[in-house]
């Protein structure tokens, strides 16, 4: 399976994507390009889900086996853990989706998150293209 894209779900509301971030990056180190946390635009406050595409395969499967099905145990939420295969696959994919949508036009801390994938400013924020 080549699937690097995961939808993200139950992330108590409370969360944004730094916590998300930091979620993930507890087990698996810091192994993703894309992130979505999505918010609701009113409140601030993110609706339960989100979209994380892995740098590789190995990083999913090591983020998976530590934290799907476990309780996230943040914010006093004991929601559990779950995620699924997002739709839309890979970096550029989510790109070209973004590239189309309402989201863009919003502040930028409730904009998709894009980071290098690889050479010497991997992990670091990349701009949206």
């Amino acid at each position: 399976d080549v699937r690097t894209t995961i939808m993200l779900k139950n992330i108590p509301n409370k969360l944004g994507d730094v916590e998300v971030m930091r979620f993930i990056e507890e087990v698996a180190g810091q192994c993703w390009d894309v992130v979505y946390v999505r918010q609701d635009w009113k409140t601030g406050l993110n609706v339960g889900y989100g979209f994380i595409n892995f740098i590789d395969t190995a990083s999913l499967l090591r983020f998976a086996q530590a934290r799907i099905g476990t309780r996230w145990n943040l914010c006093g939420s004991d929601k559990l853990c779950i995620a699924s295969y997002a739709n839309i696959q890979g970096k550029a994919s989510l790109i070209a989706h973004f590239r189309n949508s309402s989201v863009l036009d919003q502040e930028p801390s409730r904009r998709p998150k894009l980071f290098y994938s690889s050479g010497p400013f991997k992990g670091q924020p990349e701009p949206f293209p």
